[in-house]
């Protein structure tokens, strides 16, 4: 049964698909040659080349036909992530974190369930489609006319600006494609300029060592000399989007998503949260986009924020949060004190000098007693 283009755009968009399009199911021998540039060039950290599988297998990911293979076209299908709410809700008093925008609803997991919807459709036509969706989905999308590379390695949309998600559907059905957009950045440098631990170290070229997305991911003891850049943002970060002179007079998405923080907002109170228990973490948090979902990474990254923001009213909770079981929390407690200073932070820290502790936390207090 053949099916057109268009009914399957007119499909996704009575689905609520805010993005959709076509492409071949060529190659995408760009992915693999990034991949290896990046690796050669040590801008993805050396524990992740040894863990990601797509760092390991980029030929695997960069072929549709490794994944059904009588491949002939791939959709991409987006959706627009803003919403114009406040970002940062801290006051005297009250510190809150950040979190990025494509993490302040489901959408994630809302652009899974409508790719499924769009697969059960096409399936209804005799199409087959690949269940699995490991392809480079930015690079489709810039294929499939949907948009274009900013120098952050965002996809740019006319709509959207880059304020959107995408997935990959791959068929076995000839489709009408869609032409690239032939667009770029042109001088404009201001995502570069304004990263916070310049992490954009050229035009699309991304250090993923600095990059706070990653490092607020990560599984590691952040380095010391990335924390003060990190600020309040305890997940992800997105000032180079924000500084986009293409991002400018985007509307906010009038569509509804489910909401797995709306007890604790989209700028949370960091105090309250340094104190959650397992069961709140993974209810409220762990869909994160984490490497690993744990709450000890968790606290680190608001231990972090705590610090930046320097409000003294934190150092009582960072006190407490000394004695947390993870080294990993206890090592940046201590990072967070020395930042905020003053006598109540340095006698907590010269208490927890006095405790048998790790070597890693004991340099930490070592290190945050010199700054106070």
């Amino acid at each position: 049964m053949k099916i057109s283009a268009t009914e399957i755009k007119e499909f996704g968009q009575s689905i609520g698909l805010d993005l959709i399009g076509v492409t071949s199911a060529d190659l995408f021998p760009e992915y693999t040659e990034a991949i290896q540039n990046r690796i050669e060039n040590n801008l993805i950290p050396s524990k992740l080349q040894q863990e990601w599988d797509i760092l390991n297998k980029p030929q695997f990911y960069s072929d549709p036909k490794s994944l059904l293979p009588k491949a002939r076209s791939i959709i991409s299908i987006g959706i627009n992530y803003f919403i114009s709410d406040e970002v940062d809700s801290s006051r005297s008093g009250e510190p809150c974190g950040v979190i990025g925008r494509h993490y302040w609803r489901d959408f994630y997991g809302e652009l899974r369930r409508k790719r499924g919807k769009v697969i059960e459709f096409l399936e209804s036509k005799e199409i087959r489609c690949s269940k699995d969706f490991n392809l480079p989905h930015k690079l489709v999308a810039q294929r499939a006319g949907i948009g274009w590379y900013g120098k952050n390695c965002v996809i740019q949309t006319e709509e959207y600006g880059s304020w959107a998600i995408f997935f990959s559907i791959i068929t076995d059905t000839n489709l009408e494609i869609d032409a690239p957009i032939i667009r770029d950045c042109g001088s404009c440098n201001e995502c570069m300029e304004a990263c916070p631990t310049q992490a954009i170290i050229g035009p699309y070229e991304i250090d993923l060592n600095k990059c706070i997305t990653h490092l607020t991911a990560t599984t590691s003891i952040i380095p010391i000399e990335l924390r003060s850049s990190i600020g309040n943002r305890i997940n992800s970060c997105d000032r180079c989007q924000e500084v986009c002179p293409n991002n400018r007079n985007i509307k906010s998405t009038r569509k509804s998503y489910p909401n797995p923080r709306q007890s604790w907002g989209v700028s949370p109170p960091l105090i309250p949260i340094l104190d959650i228990s397992e069961q709140e973490f993974q209810k409220s948090f762990a869909s994160l986009e984490w490497y690993e979902p744990k709450l000890e990474y968790f606290k680190r990254n608001v231990s972090i924020s705590l610090g930046n923001i320097g409000d003294p009213i934190a150092v009582t909770a960072l006190k407490k949060t000394l004695q947390d079981s993870e080294s990993i929390v206890r090592s940046h407690a201590a990072w967070a004190l020395g930042k905020i200073g003053g006598d109540k932070a340095k006698k907590s820290l010269i208490e927890a000098s006095r405790e048998e502790c790790d070597y890693i936390v004991s340099k930490e207090i070592d290190y945050a007693l010199e700054i106070i």
